[in-house]
């Protein structure tokens, strides 16, 4: 990433869009509030006050969330690629059984029954493999996306 989780949060915070538009939405909240209230009733200027208090709320929660949900796409990126590592190791210890096998075979120390499981095991290992390949991409997607998330 090049760059410290905090520093990668504060960069898509700045830049996402929803998160743009809330800041707006207490700019004008706030506008209300100090310059709209001085020619207004005193309910209004109350609702002025509250319409700053609720959006400035709303802001900080969906900061909260959205830092959160960066946070967790991240640490699924990272879950996924130490998934698809494991599964390729797996391959790769299957495919090496599998040539014990047929070797053992060969010479007699095992039976066919032996070389078939060791097939169904480099298999099993590419299915896996296969379930879980295109996983971490669509999740580094979102985690570039936030807007996604």
């Amino acid at each position: 990433m090049g760059q410290s989780m905090t520093q990668y949060i504060q960069n898509k915070l700045n830049t996402d869009y929803t998160i743009k538009q809330l800041e707006q939405n207490v700019d004008d909240a706030e506008f209300n509030k100090n310059y709209m209230s001085m020619s207004s009733t005193n309910s209004q200027s109350a609702s002025n006050k509250y319409s700053y208090e609720e959006a400035k709320s709303t802001l900080k929660t969906a900061k909260e969330d959205k830092e959160l949900a960066i946070q967790n796409a991240y640490n699924e990126v990272q879950e996924l690629e130490n998934q698809y590592e494991t599964a390729q190791r797996n391959l790769e210890t299957a495919k090496s059984n599998l040539e014990l096998a047929e070797l053992n075979y060969s010479l007699g120390r095992n039976t066919a029954l032996d070389v078939t499981k060791a097939e169904l095991d480099v298999e099993e290992a590419e299915n896996t493999l296969a379930q879980i390949v295109y996983s971490p991409d669509m999740k580094v997607y979102q985690l570039e996306n936030t807007e996604l998330l």
